[in-house]
Parts: structure tokens; sequence; C-alpha cells
């Protein structure tokens, strides 16, 4: 009897143990859980790197270490629709830069996952406003050669060290308007039909497969890397991620959707505005830089600053991103307040920088909202985040409070004579 006593007892104490090593409870916090749920004034719990509950009053694990977070804001990590971090450390010095490459013989099997660099000083950039996942795009390059698409993207933690890939392939970017011109065909016309033949030839691949294999088969356009890389896309397993800015370039995409039953989102896009709502009825996100007001360039005359609250009140899923790839990675929190000043609801700020950019690439079963059985990635905010003056105060990816001290932070501190 006293043998099971025992026994009872050293479970017990294994029991409490693991709780303390691996559970926390961040209580006393205003959470906002994301994807339409209502607010809470309650707890989190997390275990393991994932969330085990949230609510006003749950029971709180024995021997779990507790966190008052005093009425702080709580929300998901913020996701970075379109980046280049890890790709790019100085753009001008091209040892440095990854963004760009392929050729004619490899386009859309270029692959960013090969090229990420955990120790890039952007990552701690972009950690530092609240940005836990960002999803990496290649560019298609210029030169003298054909080429169609920019290659597979990527997902990524903004952490250092090897766990910086979260998801390899989640999608194939392509070029349409006047980049599609510069990379593809001579005109848009060309263009358009150098990006039928690739996924007619896809679609062949598909059904010959085995033909292909041994060598009867008729040559096709692109290399087999390309065409590996191409299956997911016609296969709806991955988008089709296409830059586009002119109303007429954006239907052509439009046009792919119905032609080749795909999966598409829209990169720029700031003339989608005018047919959002064509693009809602085909279920078409947009990733949408709401400062891009300015007439640039001809494809770019319809931008305006109410184009991201435009797209949502007619029901498109937007994602929202900082100014620029790099560097300005981290203001995308800054370019949500200025979307909401000029239309986007409220009720719809935070999605365009969680639950949307994880929709959009097929992230929202880990990341983008915080419930159970999804990685606690989240943040712990001094105010709102959408304010200018607020701050993150605390960071944390899977569960891990994440250093928030980058290397312009770290230099700025020591010149200003706060630091050694």
């Amino acid at each position: 009897m006293r043998g099971y006593i025992f026994l009872g007892f050293f479970s017990a104490l294994v029991l409490i143990h693991n709780a303390r090593a691996d559970t926390s409870v961040y209580t006393n916090a205003h959470i906002f859980p994301g994807d339409g749920a209502p607010v809470i004034d309650g707890s989190m719990i997390v275990r393991d790197g994932k969330i085990v509950a949230t609510g006003k009053n749950v029971p709180l694990p024995v021997g779990a270490r507790i966190i008052d977070l005093e009425g702080k804001i709580v929300t998901p990590g913020f996701i970075s629709a379109d980046t280049s971090l890890g790709l790019v450390e100085v753009p001008s010095v091209g040892g440095t830069n990854d963004t760009r490459g392929g050729t004619s013989r490899l386009s859309a099997g270029v692959d960013v996952q090969y090229a990420l660099n955990s120790d890039s000083n952007y990552i701690d950039l972009a950690r530092e406003g609240g940005v836990t996942s960002a999803i990496v795009l290649p560019e298609v390059r210029t030169g003298d050669d054909v080429i169609v698409f920019g290659g597979q993207a990527a997902s990524i933690k903004t952490v250092r060290g090897l766990a910086i890939l979260s998801h390899a392939k989640v999608g194939v970017t392509l070029d349409l308007g006047e980049a599609g011109v510069a990379t593809g065909g001579s005109s848009r016309a060309a263009d358009m039909v150098l990006v039928r033949s690739a996924l007619d030839d896809v679609k062949l691949y598909m059904k010959k497969r085995a033909a292909y294999e041994i060598g009867k088969f008729r040559p096709l356009t692109f290399s087999r890397e390309d065409l590996d890389a191409l299956v997911p896309v016609l296969e709806r397993k991955i988008p089709l991620i296409v830059s586009a800015h002119r109303a007429s370039d954006i239907l052509q995409a439009v046009n792919l959707v119905k032609e080749y039953k795909l999966k598409i989102v829209i990169r720029g896009g700031e003339e989608a505005w005018r047919v959002a709502k064509i693009l809602a009825d085909a279920d078409i996100g947009v990733i949408v830089t709401p400062t891009s007001d300015l007439p640039e360039t001809f494809e770019k005359l319809g931008a305006t600053m109410k184009n991201a609250g435009l797209l949502a009140k007619a029901g498109v899923k937007i994602a929202i991103i900082g100014n620029d790839k790099t560097q300005s990675v981290r203001e995308l929190r800054y370019n949500v307040g200025m979307a909401s000043a000029r239309g986007l609801p409220l009720s719809k700020a935070l999605d365009t920088v969680t639950i949307n950019p994880a929709k959009m690439f097929g992230l929202d079963k880990t990341v983008g909202s915080l419930v159970k059985g999804k990685d606690a990635d989240f943040v712990v905010w001094s105010g709102d985040p959408f304010e200018p003056l607020s701050q993150a105060l605390s960071v944390y990816i899977a569960g891990v409070e994440q250093p928030l001290l980058s290397r312009a932070r770290a230099l700025a501190l020591r010149y200003s004579g706060f630091s050694q």
C-alpha cells in the first residue's frame, strides 16, 4: 500500500515539475484573439510552444509559471505577407542580395529557402515591430533571358538560428503588367501568351509524367524543376502570387483563375479597388501598401490611400505590408493605422496583418490568431498597436520570449550615451 502511495506522490511531483517547466499562464491580459473573435479580458495558457486555452476564467494549471500582464493588450504576432527578409543585407552589394534569381532554364523552380540568412539584421528590426512571421518572396530577374516566373516563396519565423524556416514552397511568384513585359514577353500580349503556354505545359506534364520520365514526350518549354514547382499551383495547393497594379492586368489574373482553377494572391494592386467586387466574388486576396498613392507609372494612375478600405468593404481579403521589403517591414502597423484613417473598418484592421495573410498562404492552422492548438506567437503592447507611439513590450514566438534589441537600436543607445 505504501508503495502505491509513494508512486502516486512521485507521479504528482512529475506532473507539477512538467507544468513548471513547460507551461506559462499570462493573466490579467486584454487579449485580441483575431479572426473575428471577441476581445477577452482574462488569461492565456501556453504549453510547449502552443496555445492551450484562452478565456476569462480558465483553470490555472498547478505549478505553471504565472505572468501578470497588468491589463496590457495582447495580439497575435503580425505576419508580413511580402518581404525579402533573410535574402538581402545590403541591396546595392550583389554578394548579399539573393532576391533575384533564375534564368530561362530555371525560373519557377528557384527556391528561396536555400538562400535564407537567419543572421540578417533586418529580421531583428521586423521583430521589434511585432512581426513574428513573414512571407519571403523571390523577384523575377531582369535580363536578356525570357523569364516568366520568379520562383518559390517561403514562410519564416523572425528568430535567429536554423529555426527561421517555417514552411517552404508556399507559393510561386509571377509578374504581370510593366514588370512582366520587362522580364517575360515583349508586351503584355506576349507575356500572357507565355504564361498560358507554361500552365498548359504543366497540365500536360501532370497527365503524361510517365511518358516524360522515359523520354517519350514532346519537348516542353520549361525545365523539369520549373514544371515540378508549378504542379502544386495547378493542384491549388499553393497560390500563384501575381504582381499586378493596373485594373486590366488584375482582370487578366482573374481570367487565369477561371481558366485554370488557380488560387491567386495579388501583390501591389493599386487599382484593385476598381475591380473590388470581381476580386471578392473570385475569392482573390490582395497584398497592399496603403501609402502607395502616387501615379508613379501609367499602371498606377488610379492609386489611392483609400484602396485598402474600399477593398475590405467589398469583402476582399487584404493583407497590409510596410513600405519596403526589408528595413520597413516593421512599419506595417503604421500603415494599418493610416488605412484605418482612410476607410478601413477598425473591426478588420487586425486581420490584415494576422489571419488574412495566414489564410492567403495556407498557414492559418498554425498562426494568425490566438486559439487553442496554434503556435504561441503573440505580442504584448504598451497601447493600441496601430498607434505610432505604442511599443511592443514583449514578443513571443512558439512561447519563447524574443530579444527586442536590433543592431539599429543598439547603435542608437550606444551613441546617445544610454549604453556603453
